[in-house]
C-alpha cells in the first residue's frame, strides 16, 4: 500500500508538470496579444511546433524561441528619431516617411531635424561637422587675413591720399617758388646789369679828369690794405684792427679787433673775407656778420701779398708762396725764394700767377703750382706789380715803373715821375692807362699809349701804400691814416 501511494505521488507530480507546460503564453510576432494553448505533453515531445487556428506560431522550448524572436518580422523595433516601436517589416516604409531624424552632431548645437534621406545629404554638409568646422576654421583665417590685409591696403591709401596731398602742396610750393625764382633771377640780372654799371671799375675816355669826393678817417696808423664786397669798403690799419665803410652812406658802420696782430692784406672769395696778419695768420670773417671763423698760422713771419686763383688762395711771405683751399688746408707750397713776395697778378684767364720776389719775376702755373719762368730784372727790388693787356709792369724802390712784354720779357719803357719808392699799382679795365701810388704822397695817372702822365693827385699828407677799384670809384689808402675816395669825370675837348 505504501507503494500504491508513491505511485499515485509520482502520477500526481506528472500532472502538475503538464499543466505548468499547457500554461506557457505564446509569443505572437513580437505585438500579438497573445493565446494560451493546451497541449499534451505527449504531443509536445513528438513536435516541436503547432499552429493553432489564427495562424499564431507557437514555440514550445526556449531554444527554438530564442531563434524565433531574432527573426520574426514582427519583432519590435524602435525608430532612431523616438517615434516609438514598429513591427520590423514596417520599419523601411516608417524610415521612409518619419521626419524625426536628427543629425549625429545634434550634440554640438546643430539643429536639423527631418527625414532619413534628408538627414543623409545634410550630414555630408552639415556645418557642425569636423571636416567642415576645419574647413570654416580655414575660411575664417583666410577672411581674418583678408580683413587683416583690407586695412593695411585701407592705410596704405590713407598714406597714399595724404601724400598726394602734400605733394600737390609741394608741386604748388615748388610752382611758386619757381616764379618767384624767375622774378628774382630776372631782378638779380637787372641788379647786375646796375651793379656792373656802378661798381665796374670805369672806363678812361681821354680827356677825364679825378677828384676827390671825401676822405674817411678813423684809423690810428698806416693804412695797409682794403677790400671790397657790394655796397661795402674794407680797410685794415697798423692798429690791428680793420673797418667797414658803407659807401652809400659814405660812413664807417663797423670796427673789428684783430686778435693776431696786424692785417697787411686782405681779399674777399664769395662771402668770406681772408686776411694776412703781421703774425703769420689767417683769418676767416663772414661778411655780413662780421664773426672770425676760423684762423690758422701759415708763416712765422708777416703776409705781406694774397691773390685767389678759383677756389684756391696764394699767400705770400717772406722766401715763400702757400696755396690753401677756402677752409685754409694747405695744398701746396713753394720754399727757398730769398726773398719777400711783395705782389701777386694773375692773367685774364687765370691759367697763368706773377709774383714779385726781390727783382725778380716769378711766373707761376697753377693745378698744380709749378714755377714755369723767372724772369730777373735790373732795375732794383720790385715793390708792386700790375698787368694790361699783353704788358707786365712793375713798380720798383728806384722810384721808377717799367713795363715788360709778356711773352719775352723784354724791357718796353719806363715811366718817370715819381720820387720815391712805388708801393702800388692798379690797371684801367681798357688797359691803355695805370695808376701808381708811392711814397712821394702821389698818385699818378698814365696813359700807356704814350707813357705820358695824365694827371697827379697829391691828396694824402704821407705815402700811398694801397690803390683799389670801388666801383666806379677810386680808392687809396695812405700812412697817414686815411682812405680817400675820388670820382672821375669826363672833360670836354675844346672846340
Amino acid at each position: 500500500d505504501d507503494d500504491d501511494d508513491d505511485d499515485v505521488d509520482a502520477d500526481d507530480e506528472d500532472e502538475e508538470c503538464d499543466t505548468s507546460m499547457n500554461e506557457q503564453v505564446p509569443f505572437k510576432n513580437a505585438i500579438g496579444t497573445g493565446k494560451r494553448v493546451n497541449k499534451d505533453k505527449d504531443d509536445a515531445d513528438d513536435a516541436a511546433t503547432n499552429d493553432d487556428d489564427d495562424g499564431v506560431t507557437v514555440f514550445t522550448f526556449k531554444g527554438y524561441i530564442d531563434n524565433h524572436a531574432r527573426t520574426c518580422p514582427w519583432r519590435p523595433i524602435s525608430c532612431p528619431g523616438g517615434c516609438g516601436m514598429f513591427p520590423f517589416h514596417e520599419y523601411s516604409s516608417h524610415l521612409f516617411s518619419c521626419q524625426c531624424a536628427t543629425c549625429r552632431n545634434k550634440v554640438l548645437g546643430c539643429p536639423f531635424q527631418g527625414s532619413y534621406f534628408e538627414l543623409e545629404h545634410h550630414e555630408m554638409n552639415c556645418s557642425y561637422s569636423e571636416d567642415h568646422l576645419s574647413r570654416t576654421d580655414v575660411l575664417r583665417n583666410h577672411i581674418e587675413q583678408a580683413k587683416h590685409d583690407y586695412n593695411e591696403l585701407q592705410n596704405v591709401l590713407r598714406d597714399l591720399r595724404a601724400r598726394e596731398k602734400a605733394l600737390g602742396k609741394e608741386i604748388e610750393f615748388t610752382s611758386n617758388s619757381l616764379e618767384q625764382l624767375e622774378m628774382f633771377e630776372v631782378e638779380e640780372a637787372k641788379e647786375r646789369n646796375r651793379r656792373k654799371l656802378l661798381y665796374n671799375p670805369p672806363d678812361l675816355i681821354m680827356p677825364f679828369q679825378f677828384y676827390c669826393l671825401g676822405s674817411f678817417r678813423g684809423h690810428n696808423g698806416p693804412i695797409w690794405a682794403s677790400a671790397s664786397y657790394k655796397d661795402l669798403l674794407f680797410t685794415s690799419a697798423s692798429d690791428e684792427t680793420f673797418k667797414v665803410w658803407d659807401m652809400s652812406q659814405m660812413a664807417c658802420i663797423h670796427t673789428v679787433a684783430v686778435s693776431e696782430g696786424v692785417v697787411h692784406c686782405m681779399l674777399i672769395v664769395g662771402d668770406r673775407l681772408y686776411c694776412g696778419t703781421s703774425t703769420g695768420h689767417v683769418c676767416v670773417y663772414f661778411v655780413h656778420t662780421l664773426i672770425c671763423e676760423r684762423k690758422d698760422k701759415i708763416y712765422s713771419s708777416i703776409i705781406s701779398s694774397c691773390i685767389a686763383h678759383k677756389n684756391n688762395l696764394y699767400f705770400g711771405s717772406y722766401g715763400a708762396i702757400t696755396v690753401v683751399d677756402t677752409e685754409l688746408r694747405k695744398l701746396e707750397e713753394e720754399e727757398n725764394l730769398g726773398h719777400w713776395i711783395r705782389a701777386f697778378v694773375k692773367t685774364k684767364n687765370h691759367n697763368i700767377i706773377y709774383a714779385a720776389c726781390g727783382a725778380d719775376i716769378l711766373v707761376y702755373a697753377t693745378s698744380p703750382m709749378r714755377m714755369v719762368k723767372k724772369k730777373h730784372t735790373e732795375f732794383g727790388s720790385i715793390r708792386s706789380l700790375t698787368m694790361s693787356n699783353n704788358l707786365i709792369i712793375t713798380g720798383t724802390q728806384n722810384q721808377n715803373i717799367h713795363i715788360y712784354d709778356v711773352d719775352g720779357f723784354r724791357h718796353q719803357g719806363e715811366l718817370v715821375g715819381h720820387v720815391a719808392a712805388i708801393h702800388t699799382l692798379l690797371s684801367a679795365p681798357s688797359g691803355r692807362f695805370v695808376l701808381s701810388g708811392g711814397a712821394d704822397r702821389a698818385i699818378k695817372i698814365w696813359d700807356l699809349s704814350n707813357g705820358l702822365e695824365v694827371q697827379a693827385l697829391t691828396r694824402h699828407e704821407d705815402s700811398v701804400n694801397m690803390l683799389s677799384w670801388h666801383g666806379k670809384n677810386l680808392i687809396s689808402c695812405g700812412a697817414d691814416a686815411v682812405v680817400k675816395v675820388y670820382k672821375h669825370r669826363k672833360l670836354e675837348t675844346p672846340k
